[in-house]
């Protein structure tokens, strides 16, 4: 499965790494849902996120500005889209910026969210 050995424990450093110089080949939901499932806490910022993905693969903190910003938007866009993805608000006794990830499994493997649509005023 994603190019892991059999019985390796699941995390980021089980993954094959890219040829050198190259991007990896695994999709955002997989290394996203990978470094919070790794975390101490099981949650993370999205800073922590972006950090631990660049911990483990070098591409992501060595490409260019421009590709930097359309995987940290891919990145955004990923958490904000898909329904195993929640966030909370950070303790008031925690200061920092940003809410904190978490899998949240009661809402399938990674299904979109339920849009919000607003309802039309009735006419009378």
């Amino acid at each position: 499965m994603m190019g892991m050995e059999p019985g390796v424990p699941l995390s980021l450093s089980s993954l094959r790494d890219p040829e050198d110089g190259q991007k990896p080949d695994y999709t955002y939901p997989v290394l996203i849902k990978l470094a919070i499932h790794e975390s101490p806490t099981s949650c993370l910022t999205l800073q922590e996120i972006y950090e631990v993905i660049q911990r483990r693969f070098p591409w992501y903190a060595n490409c260019s500005k421009k590709d930097a910003a359309a995987w940290r938007n891919s990145i955004r866009h990923t958490l904000s889209l898909l329904a195993i993805f929640q966030k909370k608000s950070r303790p008031i006794t925690e200061p920092g910026k940003g809410h904190y990830w978490y899998l949240d499994f009661t809402k399938g493997a990674g299904y979109k969210r339920q849009r919000k649509r607003n309802k039309k005023p009735t006419k009378a």
